[in-house]
């Protein structure tokens, strides 16, 4: 195993293992619920949060994933991976694969606790990361934390060629960055951030604000770019986000999504679905045929009584759950 710091980012080389199916919903090390169907994975040492990229040196597939575990504890073994991230690797069947692992989006500033938790400090806003409320205000306070503000230019690099690509028609002045922060069942504080239009920002802003107060629990909110702008990736991550530019799928029309017009929230368990005329039924994400099931009870359900669907609906979106030629139970896009 080889550990070396190029630059302030750490590379590791190993083995990589990953979860058994039947360890989806499994407590973790940091108290979440373990998301086998999604991109998270175990490490001994990385802070809770720390996003990785891990690239399998036998055929060099990528992924990036989430610290939430710790482990794996066999010798040679550095990361234990979910099984979708297992999958994208080329791992299934095989058990173990060579991998070198990369730090991504986070630096060494997080500190970790021998009780496990990570605590980031919010001189760098790291979206995907725990805070405490000790760490809110050394930053200056509740409301320096839900803001909405032009585009930094780290955040746009990131951008390029993944949500954002060269066009006619939005150009970075149309969109804003906003800072957020969210519960999820962990019972942590979580930091988010989302690329919006600036025509919502400051709606999305306060919308945000009124579901943290009360608690409501989203999973995650980072940038797509994180997964390199798959939808389907980051919506089986149940991640939460706005803008992405693409065109409606079989059109050459703009989406509301890039136009930073439209939101998903927890999109896992809120999925898209749409029945077609040989009977077959399309679901994205594609593992989220349990959840189209709105009858069944479970976690982050977006419903009619469901404190996300008020406060969206009461300040001009209309909800895709609401509509009859397919479901989108994630979906809030500004009505025109």
């Amino acid at each position: 195993m080889l550990l070396v710091s190029m630059c302030g980012m750490s590379q590791q080389t190993g083995k990589a293992t990953y979860y058994a199916k039947y360890m989806h919903n499994h407590k973790t090390a940091s108290g979440s619920r373990l998301n086998n169907y999604g991109y998270e994975c175990a490490h001994k040492k990385h802070p809770f949060g720390t996003m990785l990229r891990v690239r399998n040196l036998n055929n060099n597939k990528e992924v990036v994933v989430k610290v939430v575990d710790r482990g794996p504890y066999a010798k040679g073994k550095i990361i234990d991976l979910t099984w979708q991230a297992a999958k994208d690797l080329g791992m299934i069947g095989h058990g173990v694969a060579p991998v070198i692992i990369t730090v991504e989006g986070k630096d060494d500033t997080s500190s970790t606790t021998d009780g496990g938790s990570d605590i980031t400090p919010l001189n760098q806003w790291t979206a995907g990361a725990t805070t405490t409320i000790e760490a809110i205000n050394a930053f200056g306070g509740l409301d320096k934390c839900f803001e909405a503000e032009e585009i930094p230019d780290n955040v746009w690099q990131r951008m390029q060629g993944k949500t954002y690509k060269e066009n006619p028609y939005i150009k970075r002045d149309d969109l804003r960055h906003i800072r957020v922060l969210h519960w999820d069942y962990d019972n942590k504080i979580h930091i988010g951030e989302m690329i919006c239009s600036e025509k919502i920002a400051d709606t999305l802003v306060k919308i945000f604000r009124q579901l943290y107060d009360a608690k409501y629990p989203i999973q995650r909110m980072v940038l797509p770019d994180v997964y390199d702008a798959d939808d389907e990736r980051q919506m089986r991550d149940n991640n939460t986000s706005c803008f992405c530019y693409r065109a409606i799928a079989g059109t050459a029309k703009l989406s509301k999504h890039a136009r930073g017009l439209a939101v998903d929230i927890n999109t896992l368990y809120n999925p898209y679905y749409k029945d077609r005329t040989d009977g077959t039924r399309f679901i994205q994400p594609a593992i989220a045929a349990e959840y189209c099931n709105r009858d069944k009870t479970f976690p982050y359900k977006i419903d009619t009584t469901d404190l996300c669907y008020q406060l969206f609906t009461s300040n001009g979106f209309e909800w895709g759950g609401s509509w009859t030629s397919c479901k989108d139970f994630q979906h809030f896009e500004l009505k025109e």
